[in-house]
């Protein structure tokens, strides 16, 4: 299933039909399919946003009932640890070696992860070493991972943290450890009165659906756009259990998603139009 998120490529496409029937003037709206979101919003980083007009927008991609705006999504960083020993035959002679996975280990075993705080979480997901046998004591271990906040000074805190757990965990095993910090998009948040997020609202209530307004764990491709000085929250469509294989959607909120991107065009109509 791809819910997350065809089902707001429906919603988009959707809305262009309903707008073009609906009978009413509504503002210049622009359409923006990107692709690679997934792998680390590849299509948005790599759009020209010059080439648009717009300074607001809505990203129809967020879990939740549809009702729920994302007001904010932390900020992201790759995090790679890479280990170094010592080769030597397993069975001749292992204590001449330095064992690059028994030190990376050690450091994996006591590294912070998880859920770290409300707005803050760290995932440590790919290991490898480069070599399937079990007769080498192994040389070499790398791990990638991320960390991810919406509070960017508790972002900066965990990055120093990482570096210097990772140096202490593996001193004394002789390996030798080098840590890569690679940033890979901004937080954003926006407080409930905004016009981008009020006129979403205005919209919810007018097709009779229960709103809610909350911070996501997860980045989109508004990150990218509000880095970029274009105001995008998230808008949920109605999909849950993204991301692992009890993924599912409600289809009365998938139906009624492109009914909302129409309401919030036709909103912005009402306030007099989109800011330029």
């Amino acid at each position: 299933m791809a819910a997350d998120d065809l089902s707001g490529v429906a919603a988009l496409i959707d809305s262009v039909r309903r707008l073009q029937a609906c009978g009413r003037k509504f503002p210049r709206v622009e359409y923006l399919f990107t692709v690679g979101e997934e792998a680390g919003l590849l299509g948005s980083k790599a759009f020209d946003t010059r080439r648009l007009r717009a300074k607001v927008g809505y990203a129809f991609d967020s879990p939740g009932r549809l009702g729920r705006v994302v007001c904010a999504a932390p900020g992201q960083v790759s995090l790679t640890v890479e280990v170094t020993g010592k080769a030597a035959h397993a069975g001749n002679c292992p204590e001449e070696g330095v064992n690059a996975v028994t030190a990376l280990a050690k450091i994996l075993a006591t590294i912070r992860d998880g859920r770290l705080d409300p707005e803050s979480t760290a995932n440590f997901a790919v290991l490898d070493c480069g070599t399937k046998v079990t007769n080498i004591v192994q040389s070499y271990a790398v791990c990638r991972g991320e960390m991810r906040s919406r509070n960017d000074a508790a972002l900066s805190a965990y990055v120093e943290y990482f570096e210097k757990h990772c140096q202490e965990a593996a001193a004394g095993t002789g390996a030798a450890v080098t840590t890569t910090v690679t940033p890979q998009y901004e937080s954003f948040s926006f407080d409930e009165d905004a016009p981008v997020i009020q006129a979403a609202l205005a919209a919810l209530r007018g097709m009779g659906a229960e709103a809610q307004v909350n911070g996501g764990g997860g980045g989109m491709d508004a990150n990218v756009f509000n880095a970029a000085g274009i105001g995008v929250v998230g808008v949920a469509t109605g999909y849950s259990g993204n991301h692992g294989v009890s993924e599912r959607i409600v289809l009365d909120d998938l139906r009624r998603a492109g009914e909302l991107a129409e309401r919030i065009v036709l909103a912005w109509g009402d306030r007099g139009g989109l800011p330029e």
